[in-house]
């Protein structure tokens, strides 16, 4: 990153000479009839994005004009066809089966400012899970864009009457994602949104419990169990007391405990900010893992 801000403003007037010398790049661009108007649209934000630093260090490095118009047009080539290029990927989008290659591969590690060592599996361990998520009146198709209009669902309950839908590119059960957070985050492992990214199009509508599922599989792997989860949803509406029951039993069953060892608190925003105006609601979660 060092070596690419030094070279930047040098870089970019040497581009430039270069666009010119060689009657730029939207000329070359333009010279392709069948991909003129995507291939120009992506040469355009292409130019706009922080990219464009490692392909001009690489093109200077490189010393050679066509390094940086094949750089560039593979790129394009690639939002042509509408397969994401790694930087266009969410940052850390992992794969499939990620979750395991971030397991210790070893059962002690040493402090290196210390040479004290450590288990890599301590008794017990904490994690933390937060998630928030607009909310829309389901008949506003306008308004939800690319995300097709559906009812609530929280803790795995669906709130069909309910007027406002949760705006996810999943089924948005906040519940659910910030108790798979907190599991992965108490495992030490990456988060829900590397783990399924919400460009991938398999978890499109999505019904979260598949999100919740893997977590507590990694978790068993790992041979560890819940000792204990607390969860607070904050919601204006709906109201949720009536349906708490409902929830509990849900994580209850999906984490393979018992009920003493779940509860679930409900509370309102008292009017204030996005989640006091009933356009969005947000849940946080505490959770501790005892080893199994």
């Amino acid at each position: 990153m060092a070596m690419a801000t030094l070279v930047v403003p040098q870089a970019t007037a040497w581009v430039s000479s270069v666009s010119q010398r060689n009657g730029g790049l939207q000329s070359a661009v333009s010279s392709m009839p069948e991909r003129r108007g995507r291939l120009q649209a992506s040469a355009v934000a292409l130019h706009r994005s922080a990219n464009i630093r490692g392909i001009v260090a690489f093109s200077v490095s490189c010393g050679a004009a066509t390094a940086a118009r094949r750089a560039l047009l593979g790129r394009q080539r690639c939002l042509r066809i509408g397969l994401a290029c790694a930087p266009d990927l969410r940052a850390g989008d992992l794969g499939e089966k990620a979750g395991e290659s971030y397991f210790p591969k070893t059962s002690e590690q040493t402090v290196e400012s210390t040479g004290e060592v450590l288990p890599s599996e301590p008794s017990m361990r904490i994690g933390h899970g937060y998630d928030i998520h607009k909310m829309l009146p389901r008949d506003d198709v306008e308004g939800w864009g690319k995300c097709t209009p559906q009812p609530a669902v929280i803790g795995g309950v669906t709130f069909e009457d309910f007027p406002l839908g949760v705006v996810a590119h999943s089924d948005g059960d906040v519940i659910y994602h910030s108790t798979t957070d907190a599991i992965l985050g108490a495992l030490g492992l990456p988060d829900i949104g590397q783990l399924f990214p919400d460009n991938d199009p398999r978890w499109r509508g999505a019904n979260s419990e598949q999100f919740f599922d893997e977590a507590v599989r990694l978790m068993q792997l790992r041979s560890y169990r819940i000792a204990n989860v607390d969860v607070t949803i904050i919601a204006e509406k709906p109201r949720l007391a009536g349906r708490k029951a409902e929830m509990k039993a849900n994580i209850v069953r999906i984490c393979k405990t018992i009920p003493a060892r779940v509860n679930i608190k409900a509370r309102t925003h008292e009017k204030l900010d996005s989640v006091g105006e009933c356009r969005a609601l947000e849940c946080h979660v505490c959770i501790l893992l005892e080893r199994a």
